[in-house]
């Protein structure tokens, strides 16, 4: 048996497939670009989420609502009396 020769990487030079290499790593990047944005905007959707609970829990902390039934009651005339 002879030598063996290692087979020679030849460069491809192919304009067509490197035109598509091409347009794929564009579409990778656009790929990743997309998804930090959404990344980014569930962020923001999750901050604003918490930030209206929190005013939601402070405003029913505010208007005092009654943890008793005693203090509904009581609650309660009072709401009636201003209405009137």
């Amino acid at each position: 048996m002879g030598t063996m020769i290692a087979p020679m990487k030849i460069p491809i030079t192919n304009p067509k497939l490197a035109a598509r290499r091409r347009i794929i790593s564009e579409a990778r990047k656009e790929q990743r670009k997309h998804a930090m944005v959404v990344a980014i905007a569930t962020a923001v959707a999750a901050e604003v989420a918490a930030a209206i609970a929190r005013a939601a829990a402070e405003a029913v902390r505010l208007i005092g609502v009654p943890q008793s039934s005693k203090q509904y009651e009581k609650w309660t005339q009072n709401f009636a009396a201003t209405k009137i």
